[in-house]
């Protein structure tokens, strides 16, 4: 999730594109069936047999307890058990055994340090251990060993106690903190299990940093890395095929960055690549099969959701602009599907009224 607080609910804009593709462009978008329920800052988690788990999130300022699962095979949703705790802005990782855990958000109760499973065998959700701190716009990554770290988000205080969940024992511990509360930053696996955290904003000093620290499973400390060329929040960070990280877009110190960089582990620097063909923060991003990468939406210079994809060639180094013809909705979510499609549902219409229009985008052929 990004850092939705300051902009919740209904600026919280992440776009969905809602027509065809025109002739030449590098990824297509069709419509697909729609949600049961219209909502928006929710998660969907792409479960191990391919179908999307989409759970909680508001509609009309309501929190939602309502879970469904997207069926690519047939292109449609299903009712799935509901969340033991309506929750919005909050994270689901799928674990190594293919249930999925979900932590923190907020609803109208305040911020919340509850956890709870969902199994997909038996669609139901069932609540475990809660977080040592209550979080919401929070980052989570499953761990080479099976345990989830979770850190950053809106803190009910001036640290942050990062912490693990441990599937063998339901139980959460306190883990190295960031030397500051961050939110809108990135946290990225990379190939030898360490974890990336880029940017963001430090809440006890309200600023952006383009500080960047690798978090060792190992000994669950935090060390320093090399700094991003540009302090920027909002962005997006993908890992490549070639184990870099991409970071693109966000807000900067001048406003909304085009600007996109390159992290490479084996030195610990960044080095800048090809520029977005539009500003853009809030964005999402996803890595296609075939190396790709895809980003989706987010907010122009003037707050508004952008009517466009693009697509990252890495071997070019270079952004393809996608269709730019409908910003019918903002969105909170997108999933990989098989065969380099990518999974957009939910969010805010042009009136931020929760939406359940859901719509694919594939790669055109030859890519």
């Amino acid at each position: 999730m990004m850092f939705c607080q300051k902009f919740f609910p209904a600026y919280f804009a992440l776009l969905l594109v809602t027509s065809t593709a025109t002739a030449g462009t590098a990824v297509s978008w069709q419509q697909t069936g729609m949600l049961n329920v219209g909502r928006c800052c929710h998660t969907a988690t792409t479960l191990a047999d391919g179908r999307v788990l989409v759970a909680g999130g508001y509609s009309a300022s309501v929190p939602l307890t309502s879970a469904e699962i997207y069926n690519p095979a047939t292109g449609s949703w299903s009712t799935t058990g509901n969340l033991t705790t309506a929750r919005s802005f909050h994270t689901a990782t799928r674990l190594a055994d293919g249930t999925v855990l979900v932590a923190g958000g907020v609803n109208s109760s305040g911020t919340l340090s509850s956890a709870e499973l969902y199994d997909p065998e038996t669609g139901t959700f069932t609540p475990v251990g809660s977080m040592t701190v209550a979080r919401s716009s929070q980052l989570a990554a499953f761990l080479p060993d099976g345990r989830v770290l979770v850190v950053g988000g809106a803190l009910p205080r001036q640290d942050d106690l990062a912490e693990v969940y441990d599937p063998a024992t339901a139980t959460w511990s306190a883990t190295g903190s960031l030397p500051h509360p961050l939110i809108g930053f990135t946290l990225t696996s990379l190939q030898d299990g360490k974890l990336l955290a880029a940017g963001g904003s430090a809440i006890d000093v309200q600023a952006l940093s383009d500080m960047a620290y690798l978090y060792d499973p190992a000994t669950g400390l935090w060390t320093p890395t090399g700094n991003l060329g540009e302090a920027r929040s909002e962005h997006t960070a993908t890992l490549t095929a070639d184990g870099k990280v991409l970071v693109a877009g966000g807000l900067g110190l001048s406003g909304q960055l085009r600007e996109c960089e390159i992290y490479d582990p084996a030195t610990g620097r960044w080095s800048a690549t090809h520029r977005l063909n539009r500003a853009r923060d809030s964005h999402l991003a996803l890595l296609f099969e075939n190396g790709d990468v895809l980003v989706v939406g987010g907010r122009n210079t003037k707050g508004r959701t952008i009517p466009s994809s693009e697509l990252y060639d890495p071997v070019l180094g270079k952004w393809a602009l996608g269709d730019n013809t409908r910003p019918k909705l903002a969105l909170t979510t997108l999933s990989l599907l098989p065969n380099n499609q990518g999974l957009v549902a939910g969010g805010t219409d042009v009136h931020d009224v929760a939406s359940p229009a859901a719509e694919i985008g594939s790669l055109a052929s030859g890519r």
